[in-house]
């Protein structure tokens, strides 16, 4: 196992022990861009997204290297949301704050085929047994089943005035959020 993460330009694997470089390899861009989204590796996949035309790509990993599956701009270009994975199927919010939309999204991991798409602002989500917890930065904040062929919201709740882009904490079914303008936590209690 490696530690992979990405920097302005590249994406990048180290070994943790010894931090020795075992792959670079270009992700990113020059100009106003930022590479926010962590790198998500899953079942022999490493899964990069970001936003500003740099879109996303899936690498298939074995035999000491990564060989490219998919890429593109139109599947899942991510500003700063992380994406989860369940079952072969990539959930995250495709968009930009500053470009004024978004979407959640249900993409086949193997192919990068969008199933699904669902209006939102951008925010950040959480995977949680049976549910996404998605919180947008408008302070909408829904449970979504993980369902690979359609949209189903189980619940939703308005946090109020503010901005939440800080990224949520999940403990014990208890959610913390914090508003990014006032620095307020909440804590929701999410079990049922």
């Amino acid at each position: 196992p490696h530690v992979v993460f990405v920097t302005r330009l590249h994406c990048v694997g180290v070994e943790p022990e010894t931090g020795k470089e075992v792959f670079r390899f270009r992700f990113g861009q020059t100009g106003p861009t930022v590479n926010a989204a962590t790198p998500l590796a899953f079942d022999k996949h490493l899964f990069l997204s970001a936003s500003y035309g740099i879109g996303a790509s899936m690498y298939q990993v074995g035999g000491g290297k990564l060989s490219p599956l998919w890429s593109n701009d139109n599947s899942m270009s991510s500003q700063y949301t992380t994406c989860v994975q369940r079952d072969g199927v990539l959930f995250g919010i495709h968009g930009r704050e500053d470009a004024g939309s978004a979407s959640l999204r249900s993409v086949d991991a193997k192919t990068g085929k969008v199933l699904w798409e669902q209006d939102s602002a951008v925010g950040h989500l959480l995977l949680a047994k049976n549910y996404l917890i998605v919180l947008e930065v408008d302070g909408r904040l829904r449970l979504v089943e993980p369902d690979k062929h359609q949209y189903r919201e189980a619940a939703t709740h308005n946090l109020g005035d503010g901005t939440w882009r800080a990224i949520p904490a999940l403990s014990d079914g208890r959610l913390f959020v914090r508003d990014s303008n006032e620095g307020q936590i909440r804590c929701l209690s999410v079990s049922r």
